[in-house]
């Protein structure tokens, strides 16, 4: 996860101007760490980040394309991600809604 974590921050680095966007690891349960990417001012902004970066999620990350996804969730929500079935029913709810 490190090194698509550094991925995200090359893409980061080229191609964002807000400086306040970081990127870091959290884990979410126990066999779960998500690269969390924010925090954004606006939907506008977080779903023009998203058109940019899911086309090279491919190319960025380093692990099989069958274990991760992206997702855009509030930071309300973002705290409630606490175990790994959590985080499943988020990611279902995000797929089948948006």
């Amino acid at each position: 996860m490190s090194s698509s974590r550094f991925g995200i921050g090359q893409f980061n680095r080229s191609n964002l101007s807000d400086p306040n966007v970081k990127h870091l690891l959290m884990d979410v349960g126990n066999d779960n760490r998500l690269i969390f990417v924010g925090r954004f001012h606006s939907l506008a902004s977080v779903k023009a980040y998203a058109r940019a970066i899911i086309p090279l999620m491919p190319e960025i990350m380093t692990i099989p394309r069958d274990r991760y996804t992206f997702f855009i969730i509030t930071s309300q929500n973002l705290d409630k991600l606490t175990s790994k079935k959590l985080l499943d029913n988020y990611i279902d709810f995000y797929q089948n809604n948006y």
